[in-house]
């Protein structure tokens, strides 16, 4: 069904480019050619349109999208191929001595992503670095944007690669160690431990979680090890706590399947349910917020 809804877009979408005015589309730019962009225009005949920069092949391009949620994806990756054509020195400085161990890239190839670890801390970013400086309509705004990445993105990306190391090579550890001791677990226990590894650590993990989120990362792994180890030793006590934590945890890992977009207050909603975790399986790791069974249940309410 996913698959049938892009393909009825991706057709909807090339509709909308051929009824689109060609004086709003440009090609083959590799530098800031496009005066200023508007957030939205009206076409010649009067539908409304939103412009943005897009990726083409060793250059950018101008269109015009149906939606504003189509527009902004597009321009997104529109500005770091520009950027890249822009500032290609510090991207190629970045992918020849940004230092990820070769365990933590071990560790990522299990994940099967399309990008390699250190593509992906770059792209991450530089992603990030764009929002933060957004909106980017105008030569002003890019080469302010420029500016910034000349002075921060190498510093940035080699923050991240410096805590990311440790915290993948800690995560495949422990997927590996609960792997081994499988058997000896129940089967809620075991896919509750899945679930916990899977949204901790994704391909795309980077795109959505902030480095101060990251820098827990470590607490939240440890937490799970421990539970492990005390789940194999006292099974009865690791049911208990995990029905207690399934209140809150299989509402939103549903909601999270469900939802179109995995957004920030889904992100921040998870680093909460990993402190909860701490709470009920390694309260000597201590946990950064407050948390109990019934901030919990009110926390998801009012999210939900």
């Amino acid at each position: 069904f996913e698959c049938l809804q892009q393909q009825f877009a991706k057709k909807a979408n090339q509709s909308f480019q051929k009824t689109a005015s060609q004086a709003f589309e440009i090609n083959h730019a590799k530098d800031w050619v496009f005066k200023t962009i508007e957030k939205a225009i009206t076409l010649d005949n009067g539908l409304i349109a939103y412009p943005a920069i897009i990726k083409q092949e060793n250059s950018v391009g101008l269109r015009v999208f149906e939606t504003q949620e189509q527009a902004e994806s597009k321009h997104l990756q529109g500005l770091k191929t520009l950027i890249k054509l822009k500032i290609p020195a510090k991207h190629r400085y970045l992918i020849k001595n940004l230092n990820t161990s070769i365990k933590a890239q071990f560790a990522w190839n299990a994940l099967e992503a399309e990008q390699t670890l250190k593509e992906h801390i770059i792209d991450a970013v530089l992603q990030d670095i764009i929002e933060q400086n957004s909106p980017i309509l105008c030569l002003e705004s890019f080469d302010t944007l420029c500016a910034v990445l000349d002075k921060t993105w190498i510093a940035q990306a080699n923050e991240i690669c410096k805590a990311i190391n440790p915290i993948i090579e800690q995560w495949y550890a422990v997927w590996q160690k609960i792997e081994d001791q499988a058997d000896k677990l129940s089967d809620k226990t075991y896919d509750d431990m899945q679930h916990q590894l899977d949204y901790l650590i994704y391909a795309d993990f980077l795109y959505e979680v902030e480095i101060e989120q990251i820098k827990h990362y470590h607490r939240f792994i440890k937490g799970l090890e421990i539970r492990l180890d005390a789940a194999i030793e006292n099974p009865t006590k690791e049911a208990d706590k995990l029905s207690q934590l399934q209140k809150v945890s299989q509402p939103f890992y549903q909601t999270c399947e469900q939802a179109e977009i995995y957004n920030k207050d889904l992100q921040a909603f998870h680093i909460l349910l990993e402190e909860y975790r701490i709470s009920l399986f390694a309260q000597n790791l201590g946990t950064k917020q407050k948390v109990s069974d019934v901030r919990m249940v009110k926390a998801w309410k009012s999210f939900s």
